[in-house]
Formats: C-alpha cells, sequence, structure tokens
C-alpha cells in the first residue's frame, strides 16, 4: 500500500513541521531573508540537515500543515 494515501503520525507530522519552520530560517538566512519551499530543495546540496531524517512526502505534509494553520504563506507562481 502507498503510504502517501495514510495519514501521518500526528507526532512525525509535529517533528516535520518543526524541521521545515528551522529549514524555512536557515534558507531565509542564507538568501537575503527570501525562501524557497523546502520541498523545493529536498535531495539537493542547498537541503538543510535539518530535513534529512523525513521524506519528501513528510515534508510536503508539514509545509501544507503549516499553510493551512498560519505560519506560513502559500507561494505563488508569478512572483
Amino acid at each position: 500500500m502507498d503510504s502517501r494515501n495514510e495519514p501521518m503520525d500526528h507526532n512525525r507530522l509535529f517533528e516535520a513541521a518543526e524541521a521545515v519552520l528551522d529549514a524555512i530560517v536557515e534558507l531565509a538566512q542564507a538568501h537575503g531573508g527570501l525562501c524557497p519551499y523546502p520541498t523545493t530543495i529536498m535531495g539537493t546540496a542547498e537541503q538543510p540537515e535539518c530535513l534529512s531524517r523525513f521524506t519528501l512526502h513528510e515534508i510536503a505534509e508539514a509545509t501544507e500543515f503549516l499553510m493551512r494553520a498560519g505560519f506560513i504563506e502559500a507561494q505563488h507562481m508569478d512572483r
């Protein structure tokens, strides 16, 4: 069965969300205040170490959770 279709354990979601927030701070510092979404840099040389414990799916779920909660804003492609 595809694990992307199963709900993520809430503790794991919170851990991933914390890692996403840490990554956003790290990326913003490295990019002069601008920050690519953590999912766009997963698996690249720019990926912060704090994301390494998580899958791309987990980071995507955590990012969506943080957007729904109002902690981060959705990026618009026309910027």
